[in-house]
């Protein structure tokens, strides 16, 4: 079973053991009885059945908690049963596969994996390809630029870059620095960086706009931004941007929880 699914299950498990205990607790509170109900000319009619009548006692409208007791009870009822038929599925499931589809692959001698075209490359070959793809010749430095180091080693030209490119790292998102990408309209341009999401296998692209406090800097990139709309990407889905000004720096915090909404 592969690493993604088994953690999809395993929190589905958690939740819905939760369920079970929450509706079990509430069941210990429930009115006897159950629930008929009838509509009459557009009207509900609710009525308690759990007594001799055989057609139930009809609930007027100041004993409509009573009403919504009874209802919540079936259906209480009804989760409980299928939440424990779900749970044995998913413990029987989780018990039986021992090996996914794309185990398959990686039990292959390399000499077969080199002929293989594999339904999913491992996470770790994949990443590899990614990043080789991305590959290009760096813009370089002017004489007079900072010199700011990242945690991996690379230079960036900004605090906030370093922020962006540090937290990457430690949270062990591969990623590339100054990426070449190419906007029908614009020409080619070079974002700060393209990470990657390795679980859904979905390149994200990052610009950070550092000087908003600039009119002219301000109208530039909000044009650009526009251009990448216009190309297909979607701010807050395959493109991400950080602003920031000199009242107003960049927070190391608001970009943790950035990458860990997104590409983890």
């Amino acid at each position: 079973m592969s690493e993604q699914l088994k953690n999809v299950l395993i929190k589905r498990k958690a939740y819905i053991e939760n369920l079970i205990i929450k509706k079990k607790e509430a069941m210990t509170k429930v009115p006897e009885g159950s629930l008929r109900t009838s509509t009459i000319n557009g009207h509900f009619r609710y009525y308690h059945f759990g007594n001799k009548k055989k057609n139930g006692i009809y609930l007027p409208k100041k004993k409509i908690e009573l009403a919504a007791s009874l209802a919540q009870k079936d259906y209480d009822q009804k989760i409980i049963a299928s939440a424990e038929k779900e749970l044995s599925i998913i413990d029987q499931f989780i018990s039986q596969q021992n090996a996914s589809v794309e185990d398959i692959y990686e039990a292959l001698s390399p000499a077969r994996r080199a002929l293989v075209d594999p339904v999913r490359l491992p996470d770790d070959e994949y990443i590899a390809r990614w990043l080789e793809s991305k590959k290009c010749e760096p813009m370089g430095f002017d004489e007079n630029d900072p010199e700011i180091l990242t945690r991996e080693g690379y230079r960036v030209r900004s605090k906030s870059e370093q922020l962006w490119a540090d937290s990457f790292f430690g949270l062990e998102v591969p990623h590339v620095f100054e990426p070449k990408l190419f906007l029908k309209g614009h020409g080619w341009v070079r974002p700060d960086f393209v990470g990657l999401n390795v679980r859904m296998r979905k390149e994200i692209w990052v610009e950070h706009l550092g000087m908003m406090d600039d009119p002219d800097y301000s109208d530039k990139n909000v044009k650009k931004v526009h251009d990448y709309e216009r190309n297909g990407f979607v701010l807050g889905d395959t493109l991400l941007i950080s602003i920031e000004t000199k009242k107003h720096p960049l927070e190391a915090k608001a970009i943790e929880d950035l990458i860990k909404k997104h590409f983890l």
